[in-house]
């Protein structure tokens, strides 16, 4: 049993006696991120966790001043946090975990971020490859430009900053991220093969890279440095149309990604 934290983005604890058990485990069921927190908190990374998400799915205000606000609430937070307003931040949410092919959207987007003085690479989550993708972000000196910051228990302030959220896995988060950036118009790209029958692509090309392609990768990433707002444009026009179907229903993953994917 993980004792929940009634504060925002702030660990959960874990018992002695829980600790004991949790080491004779293999895989852990986590009821939320606090608890995904305690666990890194703890040094169990290593364990592999399956997190219960939150189903529903909630607005998030993109508003001029919202954005503005976000990028200084978060650079208030921690140093590592910190964003000027001119800068492009990239988010790659989900787990330090190679289901979630980071080391495949770091080689696509290292030459990027070491071009670009003002792009800004933030990977959320914990995992075992904490130890082995920073190594990488150091031996490409590109650690300057790319922050690690853990896990959230609330993401509101990162998706109201986010310029742009990258998910990089055919094989992990897409469901609920895609679904929260179509629902309150956040740019966004993810994977186009043939696990991923994508409904995005047949609204506007600018949602897609092709699977496992780093040149592919690279290029949606530069085509949106260059000239953001064909993929703002798909947004708004995606955002529209789930509007105009909704029902009196509340949005949930499952609505919305059926839509979607």
């Amino acid at each position: 049993q993980v004792e929940e934290s009634s504060e925002s983005n702030t660990a959960a604890r874990v018992s002695p006696a829980d600790q004991i058990v949790l080491q004779k485990v293999s895989e852990v069921l986590l009821p939320n991120a606090a608890s995904q927190q305690a666990l890194a908190a703890i040094s169990m990374t290593e364990i592999n966790s399956q997190r219960i998400v939150d189903r529903s799915i909630c607005l998030i205000d993109r508003s001029i001043g919202a954005r503005r606000n976000a990028r200084l609430l978060l650079s208030e937070i921690s140093q590592d946090l910190f964003l000027r307003q001119k800068d492009q931040f990239v988010l790659i949410p989900g787990e330090l975990r190679p289901a979630w092919q980071i080391h495949f959207a770091l080689r696509a987007l290292g030459p990027l971020l070491q071009s670009n003085s003002q792009l800004r690479l933030w990977i959320l989550g914990e995992g075992r490859e904490r130890k082995r993708v920073y190594q990488y972000l150091k031996d490409q000196s590109i650690h300057y430009a790319v922050s690690l910051p853990g896990v959230f228990t609330d993401v509101t302030e990162l998706l109201q900053a986010v310029d742009l959220c990258l998910l990089p896995s055919e094989n992990a988060g897409l469901s609920w991220w895609a679904s929260v950036c179509a629902k309150s118009r956040i740019p966004m790209l993810l994977p186009k093969s043939a696990k991923v029958t994508s409904n995005l692509s047949k609204r506007s090309p600018a949602f897609d890279f092709q699977a496992g392609s780093v040149p592919s990768l690279r290029k949606a990433v530069q085509k949106y440095q260059n000239n953001s707002t064909a993929l703002e444009q798909a947004c708004i026009q995606l955002q529209d149309s789930l509007l105009q179907s909704a029902d009196s229903e509340p949005d949930t993953v499952e609505r919305i990604a059926q839509k979607l994917l």
